[in-house]
């Protein structure tokens, strides 16, 4: 098991665990959507506002939207290689990336949001080559989900608690979480209250979960076995959640 390796090779298996949560994440998002789009009601009307058929169409920001998927790699790299952090911490951002993911299914599945928004196929023609991309994330996520948006929630929460552990995280990681976050409107892929949503959802995994655990250095007295069985557990639950949706 991870405690019983070298410490550098422990360094770098101390993350994978919260790696194939984020991949599992990446899996499942759709699933969660169709059982979303069951429920027969879209709560749509009541986040989209008067302001969001005023939001420009700027395809550009499809670059940042993409770059969201490997702004976790960035992170934990960025803890992994430029700072003396000890490797166990990933185990409560594990915790509490879990917590914030298991929420938003939870308000996906209970509130259910369509985005109606979307660009049109001869807006998207015209954009050329940044247009094909967009269309290429319409077509790949579901229209469902919208609302608190992970895109939101996801960078903002790594962020958030990798300043907690790194305080000299460089301001440049800010900048990028910040066009995350406006490309999810900028590409008209969500509502302006999306991300509002997604800042909130995120703040109160921050808080009541990972601050109180980080306080208490809960990743010093979680055993890797611990770890490693609830990451194959989560894993084995959401590929037979995955195996059965999709074949329905």
């Amino acid at each position: 098991m991870i405690d019983s390796t070298s410490p550098k090779l422990r360094k770098f298996l101390e993350p994978i665990p919260l790696l194939l949560l984020l991949l599992l994440h990446g899996f499942i998002y759709n699933e969660i959507g169709e059982l979303s789009a069951a429920r027969g009601e879209d709560f749509g009307p009541l986040v989209q506002t008067p302001w969001d058929t005023s939001v420009p169409f700027l395809p550009i920001f499809v670059l940042a939207y993409l770059f969201a998927w490997g702004f976790p790699a960035m992170l934990i790299g960025y803890l992994l290689f430029a700072t003396d952090t000890n490797p166990k911490v990933f185990r409560i951002t594990f915790v509490a990336q879990l917590a914030l993911m298991v929420t938003c299914y939870a308000l996906w599945v209970t509130f259910p949001v369509n985005f109606t928004l979307t660009v049109d196929d001869a807006g998207l023609a015209a954009k050329g080559w940044l247009g094909q991309w967009v269309a290429f994330n319409y077509d790949i996520a579901s229209d469902w989900n919208a609302c608190p948006s992970f895109h939101v929630a996801g960078p903002w929460f790594l962020y958030r608690t990798t300043k907690i552990i790194a305080p000299g995280l460089p301001k440049v990681f800010l900048v990028i979480v910040l066009a995350i976050c406006a490309s999810t409107v900028l590409i008209r892929i969500h509502f302006l209250l999306d991300i509002p949503g997604g800042l909130l959802i995120s703040e109160a995994a921050i808080r009541l979960v990972f601050k109180p655990l980080w306080k208490r250095r809960s990743f010093e007295n979680v055993s890797a076995k611990t770890m490693w069985i609830s990451s194959a557990g989560i894993l084995a639950v959401g590929w037979m959640g995955y195996a059965f949706l999709v074949s329905r």
